[in-house]
């Protein structure tokens, strides 16, 4: 393997590392905020992908899938937070509807 190409796996690795961590800190922050208990399983079914355990893990999943949509779009910012929240609320209401 060359050295651009382990530099290149490297910095693959980093940012999947940073997509995670993003992931994981905006489920729980929607979690907390939308009050949503991260140990239930009530949202499994409803934003997961079926095989999670957990609220938290549902939407983990869900916020990631959505980070990857938004590949190559503006920055993340404390409105995109707020932008999370009211896709997961709309997404949640198209359930009860």
């Amino acid at each position: 393997m060359s050295k651009a190409n382990l530099i290149f796996d490297v910095m693959q690795q980093e940012l999947q590392r940073k997509k995670v961590r993003l992931s994981r800190n905006y489920a729980q922050g929607l979690a907390a905020l939308l009050h949503i208990d991260p140990h239930g399983k009530q949202l499994i079914s409803l934003v997961g992908q079926g095989d999670e355990r957990s609220n938290e893990e549902a939407l983990f999943h869900w916020v990631y899938q959505r980070l990857e949509q938004s590949v190559g779009q503006e920055p993340l910012t404390k409105s995109s937070a707020e932008a999370f929240r009211q896709a997961l609320v709309c997404e949640l209401m198209d359930f009860q509807a």
